[in-house]
């Protein structure tokens, strides 16, 4: 996944899908908009912290990561993200 690809994990999309906080390690390659809703967790210091932001989140945001997910789900759902996937491989191939 942290190739030079930089392939992102499909479960990425699918936590944002479901409008909750996703907490995980750096990720290279997310779409942009995406970083807004991914607490990054650099190290098992960081985990507290990140835990203590995402349960502090005001209805604000939680109404923007329910209107986020909404666009994940509609412009990343996995069809879409087969497609990309398919895509990336076959331009790999032609590369070589």
């Amino acid at each position: 996944m942290r190739s030079a690809a930089a392939y992102v994990n499909n479960r990425v999309y699918d936590v944002l899908a479901c409008a909750v906080p996703l907490i995980c390690d750096p990720v290279e390659g997310l779409p942009d908009g995406f970083d807004e809703f991914i607490y990054i967790c650099d190290g098992p210091e960081a985990l507290a912290d990140c835990v203590a932001q995402a349960l502090a989140e005001d209805e604000a945001m939680r109404t923007r990561r329910r209107e986020f997910a909404q666009h994940v789900r509609e412009a990343h759902s996995f069809d879409a993200r087969a497609r990309e996937i398919v895509e990336k491989v076959r331009g790999l191939g032609q590369a070589g």
